[in-house]
């Protein structure tokens, strides 16, 4: 699909800075585009008229290939290839990819770029092709950020997980901790989750990574032992109500999974 006139972002830095135009994405020929949201079941081997189903897998990650010329539409340099070669492949960790367009501002995707050809005119360089290749089925919403101050017990708000999956999105949450509160406990009173840490400094941080499942103090790695109760905070799509008790500065953050394919 073409999306002449616009630009993107990578890992951070804009494609503005090399001067560079988002001529198209995909092939303009192509009237049928795979998603990538392709679903295998998963079920066990069983001589039974019905199998048993443990839920489902996508078959294939994400991925995308766009164009780019210069906005001015000059040829590119050996040294321009270089150094935009150098933005996009010298990675090593997926980066965010957003696609700034009036219509899909709010996706953002975690991939690599895997693939760049050049586009000849005339045995010159007028433009490059680059295949994106995602870590996931799935694109994703802008980073939602949500602060409480947490100044009193049973201090309880609502979170709202608008995913396009079932799939429970896990937030990351630092929580800073107020003197005299050394229990740090949250739950989420709409999945029955319950995590506490116990016997905290005053003026600690703490970082509560659910997706990985690891807590840093003071962002280091410490032996809980029996401080911890081993539970993690995940979030179902629609509302979740989180009760918290332990005064602190508390933060979630958090992406919706957008299931649109890409653009």
């Amino acid at each position: 699909m073409p999306v002449y006139g616009t630009s993107f972002i990578y890992d951070g830095i804009s494609s503005d800075r090399y001067q560079l135009l988002l001529a198209g994405i995909g092939d303009e020929t192509d009237d049928e585009v795979d998603m990538g949201l392709n679903v295998e079941p998963l079920v066990s081997e069983s001589p039974l008229p019905f199998k048993l189903d443990y839920g489902i897998q996508y078959s294939n990650p994400l991925s995308f290939r766009i164009t780019v010329t210069h906005k001015d539409g000059s040829y590119f340099s050996y040294f321009q290839i270089r150094e935009i070669s150098a933005w996009l492949t010298g990675r090593q960790h997926p980066c965010w990819l957003q696609i700034l367009h009036p219509e899909y501002d709010d996706v953002y995707y975690c991939c690599r770029a895997t693939e760049i050809y050049k586009r000849k005119q005339y045995g010159k360089v007028i433009g490059l092709s680059i295949l994106f290749t995602c870590n996931s089925s799935f694109g994703f919403s802008d980073e939602i950020i949500k602060s409480f101050q947490i100044d009193k017990p049973d201090y309880t708000f609502i979170l709202y997980n608008d995913s396009d999956e079932e799939t429970p999105v896990r937030p990351l949450i630092t929580a800073r901790m107020d003197p005299a509160f050394p229990t740090l406990k949250i739950e989420n009173l709409t999945t029955n989750d319950t995590f506490q840490l116990d016997h905290i400094l005053s003026g600690d941080t703490i970082t509560i990574n659910n997706q990985n499942q690891f807590i840093l103090i003071n962002d280091r790695y410490k032996n809980l032992g029996s401080d911890f109760n081993l539970g993690w905070i995940h979030l179902k799509r629609g509302i979740n109500e989180i009760r918290v008790n332990g005064n602190s500065t508390l933060e979630f953050r958090y992406r919706y999974l957008l299931k649109g394919g890409d653009l």
